[in-house]
């Protein structure tokens, strides 16, 4: 999905997502972020990635959860 003008997107339900390796999974599963901005210098500079919340995106969400690793010592 491309989208034109952001303002489009006022009464969508949007998910930000801050990490680059649940990013590169979502798009590895075809899902597209619609835009993408980086945070101040105070922030680390991060890049944050907004996806449409979307019942796909949703499942991708939980699947992610209960399958991404952790770093605990046990």
């Amino acid at each position: 999905m491309f989208i034109d003008n952001t303002r489009d997107l006022k009464n969508v339900e949007k998910y930000t997502c801050g990490s680059p390796n649940l990013c590169k999974f979502l798009e590895q599963h075809e899902l597209k972020p619609i835009y993408s901005y980086q945070l101040s210098k105070e922030r680390n500079s991060r890049t944050m990635w907004v996806f449409i919340m979307t019942p796909e995106l949703s499942a991708l969400l939980t699947e992610w959860s209960k399958n991404k690793p952790t770093n605990k010592v046990i």
